[in-house]
């Protein structure tokens, strides 16, 4: 469910902020198991842009609430240090995804201006909140005009004052993992990135292509080149409908290349940044381990359009594949499959762009 504030400015009454988290803060046991990542996505936006933080999960924990207070920090190195301390100049808007659409928020509160300190509370009746693993919530932001472009912020989860409850209402003991937002001018081009893994010979690696920024794809075709000889058996390749909604076709069937032709009818793909196609790729048995592989879009064949359908210039980031005997949970891991419907294509069939259909092309809706 989306929330859009009825006032733009970040604003509410510290003290009433701040009992809220005492109301809310865990009394009651942790509830056993393994903890669950929370994830902040790294972002990228243009001063006085739009800024998405993507928070998201990499295991199946149903949630019936929760509060996460998010802190923005100026990232500070030896040579440099960002003069702004609050990027985040207004608030627009926020969701979060159940899996029948009643999770709702009820609050958004800067709590603190420096550090900037964002406190976020939403809850869901059906306790179906992360039920299925990937993007929890995404809140939308106004950059704040001033920042410079190249300027960097640290995006924290703060564990002390961030809590999810199951649906019996058991906290859940949750691993933080920041994120960073990065500035850049409005000239520049969109990224587009492979992102790889740490994999064990035999198991099957999670890949992903991704955007860090929320602009809106209509169409396009995806190139994602590897080194056939680390693979056994065929990818299997999805994409999650919270990311947006959209037609896609797979071409598996040149080795070492996977082909994925996409449109929008609503335009609407790529309004929650992050994983826009996820792939499942089996490795062989015999790939030795403390050896990487390069993972990268091929660039001949690689274009995006948004809306109105026109292309879109586009940096594209290449990243490998890391063969290692215990990955320790460090790598990205298989993908929770998504229900679409799917059909395999002859070659008698054509394309108006891009290459023709052949065996081994699926065709999908999400």
């Amino acid at each position: 469910m989306t929330y859009r504030p009825r006032r733009h400015r970040i604003s509410v009454i510290l003290a009433f902020a701040l009992l809220l988290v005492a109301a809310f803060a865990p009394s009651d046991p942790v509830a056993a198991g393994e903890q669950l990542t929370l994830r902040v996505q790294d972002a990228i936006a243009t001063p006085g842009g739009v800024v998405a933080v993507v928070l998201r999960t990499y295991a199946s924990r149903p949630i019936g609430q929760g509060q996460l207070c998010l802190i923005a920090n100026p990232v500070q190195t030896q040579t440099a240090t960002t003069e702004t301390s609050t990027p985040l100049a207004s608030f627009l808007g926020a969701v979060v995804f159940s899996d029948i659409g009643d999770a709702r928020v009820d609050l958004v509160a800067e709590v603190s201006v420096d550090p900037q300190m964002i406190m976020v509370h939403f809850a869901s009746e059906s306790g179906t909140v992360n039920l299925s693993d990937g993007p929890l919530a995404a809140l939308f932001f106004r950059l704040d005009e001033s920042v410079a472009p190249g300027s960097r912020f640290r995006l924290v989860v703060d564990e002390p004052n961030s809590l999810l409850r199951d649906p019996n209402g058991v906290p859940i003991a949750i691993e933080p993992r920041e994120g960073e937002l990065t500035t850049r001018l409005y000239a520049d081009p969109f990224l587009l990135q492979a992102d790889g893994t740490r994999v064990a010979p035999g198991e099957t690696a999670g890949l992903a292509v991704s955007t860090l920024e929320p602009f809106p794809l209509s169409e396009g075709q995806i190139a994602i080149r590897y080194d056939a000889a680390i693979t056994q058996g065929t990818p299997s390749v999805r994409m999650d409908p919270r990311h947006g909604h959209a037609f896609f076709e797979v071409d598996s069937s040149t080795p070492g290349l996977i082909v994925v032709n996409f449109s929008s009818v609503e335009a609407d793909l790529n309004r929650i940044p992050g994983d826009l196609i996820q792939i499942d790729l089996p490795i062989s048995r015999q790939v030795e381990t403390n050896v990487s592989s390069r993972l990268w879009l091929d660039p001949a064949m690689t274009w995006v359009a948004g809306m109105p359908v026109q292309l879109l210039p586009v940096t594209l980031e290449e990243d490998v594949l890391e063969f290692v005997a215990n990955p320790g949970g460090q790598g990205r891991g298989s993908f929770t499959p998504v229900e679409i419907e799917s059909s395999s294509r002859t070659e008698t069939e054509s394309r108006s762009r891009g290459p023709s259909r052949r065996q081994g092309t699926t065709r999908a809706r999400y």
